[in-house]
């Protein structure tokens, strides 16, 4: 399986990055309940589980019915706005130091929105690891 061959080829890197820090928090970036159901997975879940990473799923994604990539880059900032919310409300990040993974960098306003997300909550910091960069 595909999977299994690209967690081989990236697992060294990825813990050496993983272990030169210390984060509170290891998330991931959400997908939406109609893209779960279309895809049947989350890759990012996919590939932390199969890294056996410790990580929380803290947030959720409203409705999700186009890809970023389907959307031209002026689209995208505007589609990607109030997307995110904290899957429950006693999620507490103040003063915490979170890493956020997504799969893919395009353009940066998902990890943005998300991160503004996290800082309006008072969150110390917020860091990304993308698998990919578009």
């Amino acid at each position: 399986m595909a999977a299994e061959e690209l967690v081989e080829i990236i697992r060294e890197e990825f813990f050496k990055f993983i272990n030169c820090k210390k984060w509170d928090i290891i998330t991931c970036v959400p997908t939406s309940n109609e893209f779960l159901n279309r895809r049947e997975f989350n890759p990012v879940e996919f590939l932390l589980k199969k890294l056996n990473l410790n990580y929380k799923n803290l947030l959720a994604r409203k409705a999700h019915l186009k890809k970023q990539s389907e959307l031209e880059k002026s689209e995208r900032e505007i589609y990607i706005k109030g997307q995110f919310y904290f899957s429950d409300r006693s999620i507490d990040v103040k003063g915490k130091k979170i890493l956020l993974i997504d799969d893919i960098f395009t353009t940066g306003n998902t990890v943005n929105e998300i991160s503004g997300l996290f800082k309006s909550h008072f969150a110390y910091s917020v860091e990304v690891l993308t698998f990919f960069r578009d």
